[in-house]
């Protein structure tokens, strides 16, 4: 049976909630008082490209594999992934393994940078996007583009609400991003970002940053002209009907999404606390 929440209890909850809040604010503005970020050699991310490149060599287009020297792609040319000039492509970014998190995933973010001669979100005059997927029914995703403060970045986020989600769903979350190669030949690189603060991570219960300890995964992208039956192809911008999206290295940065997980995870738990101690006074 259903127990309605009087009007003493929701002045309690809304209390609550704030004060969470406003504790995570007043650590996030005092650097001193966070939990400092910490490498966990199990925690495992990875990236994909999963639209609009074809593998070419190394492990291809995804660092999702563990190559001859034991290794996961790390440097420029260990992962290579064609794509058109002009065209099109999507790179998905996830959690593998939360490692020593396990059980207590409260947000999960994914951070990815590129090259100049790509377009991505965030970036001036670009029409890409940046989106969260799988995190409904149990929390909600975040974005920003750029990130770190920087051009050529984004990121994405999802955080549980309440906390902690499942192990399956922190490894099933998605960020997504999409980019575009310029109408010229060239070679780009993709990286997913895990070496610098805020950036590729699992959060727990404490609101501690863990990141992987192999360092940033790279994959290479071979801007190329297509050939059809012994024809070059330039897209030139047409694939899918999208317009050519020249590259910039300048842009105003966002770097606050880690600030915004954790607010928000601070806000879940006191919500989930709340209505526990609702739930506790109703009886």
């Amino acid at each position: 049976m259903l127990t309605r929440v009087h009007t003493p209890h929701r002045g309690i909850l809304v209390l609550v909630v704030l004060a969470g809040v406003l504790l995570f604010m007043l650590s996030w503005g005092h650097q001193g008082a966070r939990p400092a970020a910490a490498n966990d050699p199990a925690v495992d991310f990875g990236i994909t490209v999963v639209s609009g490149g074809t593998a070419s060599g190394g492990a291809g287009c995804t660092t999702n594999t563990v190559l001859a020297d034991g290794e996961e792609p790390d440097a420029k040319g260990e992962a290579v992934c064609n794509v058109a000039t002009g065209g099109s492509f999507t790179v998905d970014a996830r959690l593998k393994n939360p490692g020593g998190v396990t059980g207590v995933v409260t947000a999960v973010q994914m951070a990815v940078g590129w090259t100049p001669g790509l377009q991505g979100p965030g970036d001036p005059l670009s029409t890409k996007v940046v989106s969260v997927e799988n995190c409904t029914g149990f929390g909600f995703g975040v974005t920003a583009a750029p990130g770190f403060g920087g051009p050529q970045t984004a990121a994405a986020g999802c955080v549980a609400t309440p906390s902690p989600m499942t192990d399956g769903q922190a490894t099933g979350a998605i960020g997504r991003f999409h980019l575009n190669c310029s109408g010229a030949p060239s070679q780009e690189f993709v990286t997913l970002i895990t070496s610098k603060s805020g950036g590729t991570n699992v959060t727990d219960l404490t609101f501690t940053n863990f990141s992987e300890t192999s360092g940033d995964e790279v994959i290479t992208i071979e801007c190329k002209e297509q050939t059809v039956g012994g024809f070059s192809v330039d897209l030139n911008g047409q694939q899918g009907g999208l317009p050519v999206e020249t590259a910039s290295s300048s842009g105003p940065g966002a770097g606050l999404l880690a600030g915004v997980i954790g607010t928000l995870t601070a806000a879940a738990l006191a919500l989930g606390g709340a209505g526990w101690y609702a739930r506790r006074r109703a009886r």
